[in-house]
């Protein structure tokens, strides 16, 4: 046997050995396998999934203790800013709004005057004028003529 002969037995029984491993493989080890890898992938996906949402709870009170303190910490440099925004803004409209609310608040003022003016009050206010004045003439003829002024009878 030369060495070309040699080289091309190895070759035939290393390319038949593939093909039955490949066959092997193919046929008989590759479902298996398979399912083999699934449950292993099942497995650690569970303990990821686990380990995840143990390090989620045991990490979610420390970020939200650091994110209340740091929302604290913007509020506080924010607040006086907002502040000063909110009081100009108050200003602002104070002073557009105001020369026109003066006038309303004035002119409700005039016409409830008006009103009251107008109505019984005036009347009222008449009468008791009147009387009040009548009593006094009254009272000063009493004294003018000797008479007392207790016996006069209001009317």
């Amino acid at each position: 046997m030369t060495f070309f002969n040699i080289v091309a037995i190895a070759v035939l029984s290393s390319c038949c050995t593939l093909f039955i491993l490949w066959c092997v493989y193919r046929f008989l080890l590759r479902s298996r396998l398979e399912t083999l890898f699934m449950q292993e992938m099942d497995s650690i996906r569970a303990d990821f999934e686990k380990g995840l949402l143990e390090t989620g709870e045991e990490l979610i009170p420390d970020f939200r203790d650091a994110l209340a303190e740091a929302f604290a910490e913007e509020a506080e440099a924010f607040l006086p800013e907002f502040r000063k925004e909110v009081s100009q803004g108050f200003k602002e409209a104070g002073e557009e709004l105001l020369p026109e609310y003066r006038q309303e608040v004035q002119e409700a003022f005039e016409a409830a005057l008006v009103q009251v003016l107008s109505g019984k009050l005036v009347e009222k206010t008449a009468l008791t004028v009147a009387k009040t004045g009548t009593n006094l003439v009254g009272t000063g003829l009493d004294l003018l003529f000797g008479k007392s002024p207790g016996n006069r009878k209001s009317e």
